[in-house]
């Protein structure tokens, strides 16, 4: 059994890894165009200072699980007919190598919108180990700073750039910021914070030229010293044009990781994921979504047998001491899909009021109306993610809003209330059901 993965982000490392783990005999190749594991996610808290930007970059130690990894390589072609795939390696020489069992899981690249000046100098993504190190070295002879796009990624680098002492502005062209994550009230206390912070929030603002260190925003000019692209990814998609299905999301997959051409899977950002909720096409761009995937196309490439659950697309970032995070629909996405909704919204503390370190989460539970069905959830404020998480495990195990009540949950006064604010919140949530 030859098996060769292309691309080695979080879906390529967990394909290795389990794959490794369901054959122990399996020959495995890991193709890619460097030499170490990247953590993507890191960068805008390297760029704050929390953790060095070298941090992000991990030995995978793979010649421990005996897998064979060729670096600084490039897949050029692919023949499905002969198994075959064509690299380019760094020198310029090229090789073909055979497979039984091929795992494309090459990630996505920053989308760069078509703005005049866009690839200037001082302009810069989020996607290249080099281009983020020169990044940081312009902070330091820096004194502002423009982010486009005001995503995850996008606040989390406005903050850690205004935590290096510059002076920030967003620039987002939507009504509210992460739209796909969160309904626009709990967006707003969000943006409430930004602003606070000091950061010029420009909201339905679409920059139109960037003329040197100008930004042209709806007429208006921003002065920025550099300007952060935070306008969301792509799909690496391409290596498997005219070879297996696939659209603007992505190579198409069954819950198998399998693509239409035989013995050919993929895994990650370069193919499309399934939301658990509505079973439609979408695409994650999570890092756990694409270790989910490489687990499930690295066990069935080497013979075994294990599905695909799907995605609720639940996530969590940190702004200051503040966790926003949010799992399954959005109540627009719900009934965008023609779900008939409730939903509760709490504005609550984790603890008893008397305790002087208590922090407000504010909560909102999303159902289908009748039926209880849990759709989603939203929180804001420390303490948020394990409520959002323990949420994503209902909706998983197909659970119904009486199940949240039912739950029995760790209680200590300085950690947590006897009653926690989530079961307070379902209760809302069943009176209008």
């Amino acid at each position: 059994m030859r098996l060769i993965i292309v691309g080695f982000g979080p879906a390529g490392f967990a394909a290795s890894l389990y794959a490794r783990k369901q054959n122990p005999e399996a020959e495995i190749t890991v193709v890619d165009g460097k030499d170490y594991l990247a953590h993507n996610c890191y960068i805008p808290f390297a760029l704050a200072g929390i953790v060095r930007l070298s941090d992000m970059k991990h030995d995978p130690m793979l010649g421990k699980m005996r897998i064979n990894h060729i670096t600084y390589s490039k897949v050029v072609s692919v023949d499905k007919e002969n198994k075959k795939i064509e690299i380019e390696k760094k020198d310029g020489s090229r090789e073909k190598l055979e497979y039984d069992k091929l795992i494309i899981s090459t990630g996505s690249r920053s989308f760069v919108p078509k703005i005049e000046g866009i690839d200037g100098d001082n302009v810069y993504t989020l996607y290249s180990y080099e281009r983020v190190e020169a990044l940081e070295k312009k902070i330091k002879e820096s004194s502002s700073a423009l982010v486009i796009g005001a995503g995850a990624i996008g606040v989390e680098t406005a903050f850690a750039l205004k935590k290096a002492g510059l002076q920030v502005s967003i620039a987002e062209a939507k009504e509210t910021i992460m739209q796909n994550s969160f309904d626009s009230e709990l967006a707003g206390y969000l943006q409430d914070e930004i602003k606070n912070s000091g950061i010029n929030l420009q909201l339905n603002s679409k920059v139109e030229k960037i003329n040197s260190k100008t930004a042209i925003l709806n007429g208006s000019e921003i002065q920025a010293d550099l300007i952060v692209l935070a306008t969301g990814v792509v799909p690496n998609a391409q290596l498997l044009d005219g070879i297996a299905n696939s659209s603007r999301l992505g190579i198409a997959v069954n819950e198998h990781m399998q693509t239409s051409a035989n013995d050919i899977y993929a895994a990650g950002d370069c193919c499309e994921a399934t939301n658990l909720i509505t079973k439609k096409p979408c695409f994650s761009k999570l890092a756990t979504t694409a270790y989910l995937q490489g687990m499930v196309a690295g066990v069935n490439a080497v013979g075994g047998q294990k599905k695909y659950a799907g995605t609720l697309t639940t996530f969590v970032s940190k702004f200051m001491s503040y966790e926003i995070a949010s799992t399954g629909l959005t109540e627009n996405d719900a009934r965008a899909n023609g779900f008939d909704v409730v939903s509760s919204r709490i504005n609550a503390t984790a603890k008893p009021e008397v305790f002087p370190d208590n922090n407000k989460i504010i909560l909102k539970l999303i159902a289908e109306k009748g039926s209880g069905r849990i759709l989603g959830c939203q929180g804001f404020g420390f303490g948020a993610a394990e409520r959002i998480n323990l949420v994503a495990q209902a909706i998983y195990s197909n659970a119904k809003l009486g199940d949240l009540i039912d739950y029995e949950n760790a209680y200590c006064p300085s950690v947590s209330k006897t009653y926690d604010m989530l079961k307070v919140a379902t209760e809302l949530c069943i009176r209008r059901l």
